[in-house]
C-alpha cells in the first residue's frame, strides 16, 4: 500500500469514525452510560490518528478547548497539594488528564468532505430510530424483567440522561441545519414521534432527575425561541444562581424542613450533604485550594445542623453538585476554569445560527440540571457525552475549527 493509498483512506476514515461513535453512544450508549467514556475517548485518539496519517498536517484543537483543559487539569493537579488524601488525589488527577486530553481530539478541524458526509439527513434519521428503538427497548426491559434497584438501572438511567443532551443537537440539525438539510414535513413528524418517546422514558423513570432536566430543558426552548434576546442573560443567571449555592445553602438550609412523610427522601438527602460540606467550605478558607479532587467521601458528617440529618448519616461519595465539587476539591482554580468553560459555552451558542439557538440553550440547561443535581462532576462518561455534544453543535457552524 502506497504513501498516496494511506492517506485517501485515513481521509475517508475521518468520518467514518464519527459515523462509528454516534452509533455506538445513540444505541448500545442508551443501555450502558458509561459506555460513552471508552467510544468518545477511543474516537478522539482515532481522529488524529486518521488525521497524522492523512497528509494534512497536524492541526491542534480550537483555542478555546485547549485553554479549558489546561485550567482544569491545573486546577486539579494543585487540589493534590492541599488533599486530604493526596494519594487519592493524584490518582483523580491522572484520570480526569486521560480524559480531557483524548476528548479535546475531538474537535480537531475535519475536511470539507467530512463534514458533508457527517451532516446527511439519512444519518440522523439513523441515529434518532437508534436512540428511539434503544429507549423503548431498554424500558420494557425495566418495567418487567428488571428489579427497581438493579445496576442494570442505574446505567440505563445514566445512558438516557445523557441522551437527554445529545438529542438536541440532532434535533437542530433536521430543523434548523445547514441547507444540506432543507426542512421538511417528515422531519417535524420525527421530531414529534422521538419526542413523545423522551417524554415517555423522563416519567416512566424512577429517576427524577432526568425527568426534571428534561422539563426544564424544554421549558427554556420555548422561551429562548419566543424570547430570544432574553436567552443568554436567563442563562447566565441560572448558571450563577447554582455556583453560588455552596455560599448560600447554610443560611437556608436551618429554613426547609423536611417531609414528614420520608417523600422526597432523595432530594432531601442531597440537600443535608451541600449543608455539611458549607460547612467544611468556609473553614480555614478551604475555598482557596480545596481538599483535593475525589477527596469528598474523607470529610465526615459535621456542623451545626447536623444532628437532625435524617440520611447524610455517611459521609458522602461526592456531593452530588458541581458546584459545591469544584468549589471544595479544587478551590479557585476550579472555579476559574468553570467559568471559562461557560463563557466559552455560551459564546459557541451564540455563534450558532439564530434558528439553531433554542436547541442550544435546551442542551446546555439540560447539563445544567444533571451536573447540579446528580452526577459525580469529574465522571468521564458525561464528560464525553458533553464533548459529544458541543462537537455536534459545532458542526451546525460553517467554520467548525473557529468555533
Amino acid at each position: 500500500m502506497n504513501k498516496m493509498t494511506i492517506q485517501s483512506f485515513a481521509r475517508a476514515q475521518q468520518n467514518n469514525i464519527f459515523h462509528l461513535v454516534f452509533c455506538i453512544v445513540t444505541s448500545l450508549g442508551v443501555f450502558f452510560g458509561g459506555l460513552w467514556a471508552g467510544v468518545a475517548i477511543g474516537g478522539g485518539l482515532l481522529v488524529a490518528l486518521a488525521r497524522g496519517l492523512s497528509g494534512e498536517g497536524w492541526a491542534w484543537p480550537p483555542r478555546q478547548i485547549l485553554i479549558v483543559v489546561a485550567l482544569f487539569l491545573a486546577a486539579v493537579w494543585l487540589s493534590c497539594l492541599h488533599a486530604v488524601d493526596p494519594d487519592v488525589a493524584i490518582h483523580g488527577a491522572l484520570k480526569m488528564t486521560t480524559v480531557l486530553i483524548p476528548l479535546s481530539l475531538l474537535f480537531l478541524p475535519l475536511s470539507e468532505e467530512a463534514l458533508i458526509t457527517i451532516r446527511r439527513k439519512t444519518l440522523l434519521y439513523l441515529l434518532l430510530a437508534a436512540i428511539c428503538m434503544a429507549i423503548l427497548s431498554g424500558f420494557i426491559i425495566y418495567l418487567t424483567v428488571m428489579d427497581l434497584f438493579s445496576p442494570y438501572i442505574t446505567k440505563f438511567n445514566r445512558g438516557f440522561s445523557y441522551m437527554a443532551i445529545l438529542i438536541w443537537p440532532l434535533w437542530a440539525f433536521l430543523l434548523a441545519g445547514p441547507k444540506a438539510l432543507p426542512e421538511r414535513g417528515s422531519q417535524r413528524y420525527f421530531i414529534l414521534v422521538s419526542l413523545c418517546v423522551f417524554l415517555f422514558a423522563a416519567f416512566a423513570n424512577h429517576s427524577k432527575t432526568s425527568a426534571l432536566g428534561i422539563f426544564f430543558a424544554m421549558a427554556t426552548f420555548c422561551f429562548t425561541y419566543w424570547k430570544p434576546r432574553l436567552a443568554c442573560g436567563f442563562v447566565l443567571g441560572a448558571t450563577l444562581f447554582f455556583l453560588a449555592l455552596p455560599w448560600w445553602i447554610g443560611d437556608v438550609f436551618p429554613l426547609i424542613h423536611a417531609p414528614s412523610d420520608g417523600g422526597l427522601s432523595s432530594a432531601w438527602h442531597r440537600l443535608e450533604i451541600w449543608d455539611y460540606l458549607h460547612y467544611y467550605l468556609v473553614q480555614d478558607l478551604s475555598f482557596l485550594h480545596g481538599w483535593g479532587i475525589a477527596n469528598t467521601s474523607f470529610l465526615p458528617v459535621a456542623g451545626p445542623h447536623a444532628a437532625p440529618y435524617r440520611y447524610a448519616i455517611d459521609p458522602a461519595a461526592h456531593p452530588h453538585n458541581a458546584a459545591m465539587q469544584i468549589w471544595g476539591e479544587t478551590g479557585l482554580p476550579g472555579v476559574l476554569a468553570f467559568l471559562y468553560m461557560i463563557y466559552i459555552a455560551l459564546n459557541g451558542i451564540l455563534s450558532l445560527p439564530e434558528r439553531a439557538r433554542p436547541f442550544a440553550w435546551a442542551a446546555y440547561v439540560m447539563s445544567l440540571i444533571l451536573i447540579m443535581s446528580a452526577y459525580n462532576f469529574w465522571t468521564d462518561s458525561l464528560w464525553a457525552a458533553l464533548a459529544l455534544t458541543a462537537v455536534c453543535f459545532g458542526l451546525l457552524t460553517k467554520e467548525r475549527a473557529g468555533n
